[in-house]
């Protein structure tokens, strides 16, 4: 407080003692004026005396008023900046708490990370956040991003995070914050307000987890202590990520040990056990079990149980089929009903979690009695798992059927779209020929004929290629099948493949597999055909239960609006294909600047390959 009544002190002087000079040097022009130096020595005695209270009364009459403007705006000045202080302190403290929230709702890294660049955006007030993480080799993956922006302006700032130049610049980065005199790289993304950007990187155990970028406009500052605050933030966002990645991989250990047990037997025996050992703790001595087929390529099926002759009665199929048709939403209390014979009898469905029923099964033989709380619990337990055992089958024949479907309309999409129209171009320039020939026109004859060989040359290539890949069937692990397209390709055409793999990767499903072959060497194919590299790179690595297939080249690159209507065919396909597996597909290019597929594909539940 004395600090700022001191403050003021210089300007509280200064303007009193220019007031009672400025009285002084006025009274004295007047004096000389009106000739007073002529006049007696008493007038001279008191016209001097009034000047002086004149001066002195003035220059006391500003200093109180000077002194009571300052008092007046002290206490405002301090009001506006401890509301402000108190805000800033507010904004701190609601970020550490919906932080702490988050670390415990969230269910995933990613949405982690996305709520957590929200939080640290608003305390900080930037305009935008985002976070590149890395792998466990310290390469950049996929960015995260958040900023009030439009979905079009998000996705290209997203696809610039990705570029090479970012990703080389930031990798050597040192001084982790820039503006437009330094070129930053980062604030050449589609932003117009953008001035400043600053860096905070993400560490743990003294391992590099990531980092994440603020973007701030140019009255923007992140003080000492601010910054240390959002370190306090990123620590706690470092421990919460690598709490998501050890639970995750808690759950697929946990998940490789049921497959381990269950992978040697057959469906119906898994299901059928799973009925017996129900049937046993309730003392149950005939069953007959039946689940209904379902489209496409689920025939369905039913087993018996016991020397029950009845169960094999229209009478107890009807009861068996009226039991699957019960509604969704009907969930009576489980009651054993009366048999024939006075023994008990006890229908149950079998019901997805969502309460779909897919089948059903009657029990006889039993005492008759009530079913108590604690065997309706296990009963539904039971018949539960069970619904889930056929239906995860029953999914896995619809995707095997569906990638069949998807083979075969990708296959006339492509013989449309290359071979038919090369074949249609021949034909009509074959006609032209033949009206050359008989013209006499031998200079076009000959330059008909060269574009022929060139149109013949590359559909050769094309059906050549078509044929390798469907004669190529994925039966080996995915090191020794991404090594053998790479010496194709080289075969086949005068580029160099530089393949970097690790010597192990997780091994995926054959489906998985023959789909990510058809995407690469469909990328490979669109690198010989418009690219005009003369370099090939196909990178993949492991990280975080992912597979990240990196393909690129040196070529001319292309932009979203230059690609031609042949071409879009070939990307689409890919990203259906990825999208079929569960993959994530992008496309990073820039003109004159090469281009790279990035492909992302999860590993659910596989073990290591030997």
């Amino acid at each position: 407080m004395k600090r700022l009544s001191m403050k003021g002190q210089p300007a509280r002087l200064l303007i009193p003692g220019g007031v009672f000079i400025g009285i002084l040097i006025l009274s004295a022009l007047v004096w000389s004026i009106v000739r007073g130096t002529n006049a007696v020595l008493g007038v001279k005695l008191a016209y001097g005396g009034s000047t002086l209270m004149l001066a002195f009364s003035l220059s006391l009459l500003s200093w109180n008023w000077l002194s009571r403007r300052r008092v007046e705006q002290e206490p405002s000045a301090r009001d506006a900046t401890n509301i402000a202080e108190r805000e800033s302190l507010q904004r701190r403290l609601d970020g550490m708490v919906q932080l702490n929230e988050l670390l415990i709702d969230a269910q995933n890294e990613e949405e982690l990370i996305e709520e957590a660049l929200k939080i640290i955006s608003g305390v900080v007030g930037s305009a935008g956040a985002s976070f590149v993480p890395y792998d466990e080799w310290g390469q950049p993956l996929r960015a995260h991003i958040y900023g009030a922006y439009p979905a079009p302006v998000l996705r290209a700032w997203s696809e610039h995070l990705s570029s090479p130049v970012v990703r080389q610049r930031c990798q050597v980065c040192k001084d982790l914050k820039g503006d437009l005199e330094n070129e930053c790289p980062l604030l050449d993304a589609p932003f117009t307000d953008i001035l400043k950007i600053y860096c905070l990187p993400l560490k743990r155990n003294d391992r590099a987890v990531g980092i994440v970028n603020l973007y701030l406009r140019a009255d923007q500052e992140i003080s000492s202590e601010l910054n240390d605050y959002l370190v306090t933030l990123l620590d706690e966002m470092a421990l919460a990520i690598e709490i998501t990645r050890l639970r995750n991989q808690e759950l697929i250990t946990l998940r490789q040990l049921q497959l381990a047990h269950s992978q040697p037997e057959e469906l119906n025996a898994i299901v059928s056990k799973l009925v017996d050992g129900l049937r046993e703790v309730l003392d149950f001595k005939n069953s007959r079990t039946i689940f209904r087929p379902a489209e496409p390529g689920f025939s369905g099926f039913e087993f018996l149980a016991g020397n029950d002759p009845w169960l094999t009665s229209d009478e107890a199929s009807d009861m068996l089929h009226q039991g699957m048709q019960m509604a969704i939403s009907n969930t009576p209390t489980i009651q054993m009903q009366p048999h024939k014979d006075g023994t008990g009898l006890l229908l149950l469905p079998f019901r997805l979690p969502e309460g779909t029923i897919i089948g059903a099964v009657i029990m006889t033989g039993a005492r008759l009695m009530e079913i108590q709380p604690r065997q309706s619990a296990l009963i539904e337990t039971v018949t539960t798992q069970a619904a889930l055992l056929v239906e995860n089958e029953r999914r896995r024949l619809e995707t095997e059927y569906r990638t069949i479907i998807q083979e075969r309309v990708r296959l006339a999409r492509e013989i449309h779209d290359s071979l038919a129209q090369t074949l249609a171009y021949l034909k009509l320039t074959s006609a032209q020929m033949q009206t050359q020939l008989a013209q006499g026109d031998l200079l076009r004859l000959a330059q008909s004929l060269q574009h022929s060989h060139e149109a013949l040359s590359e559909a050769y290539l094309e059906t050549r290629q078509a044929i390798d890949n469907l004669r190529f069937a994925p039966q080996q692990d995915i090191v020794s099948w991404l090594g053998q397209i790479a010496i194709n390709f080289e075969q086949t055409n005068a580029l160099k493949v530089q393949l970097t793999i690790p010597e192990r990767l997780s091994q995926i499903s054959s489906e998985v597999q023959a789909q990510l072959v058809r995407i690469i060497q469909e990328a490979l194919s669109n690198i010989r055909k418009h690219s005009q590299a003369s370099n090939v790179w196909i990178n993949v690595r492991e990280w975080n239960d992912m597979l990240i297939f990196d393909i690129s080249d040196d070529g001319i690159g292309f932009s979203a609006e230059d690609v031609p209507d042949l071409s879009r065919h070939g990307l689409r396909g890919m990203r259906e294909r990825a999208e079929l597996i569960g993959a994530e597909f992008q496309i990073i290019s820039q003109t004159s600047r090469g281009t790279t597929i990035h492909i992302e594909v999860p590993v659910h539940y596989q073990e290591t390959a030997a």
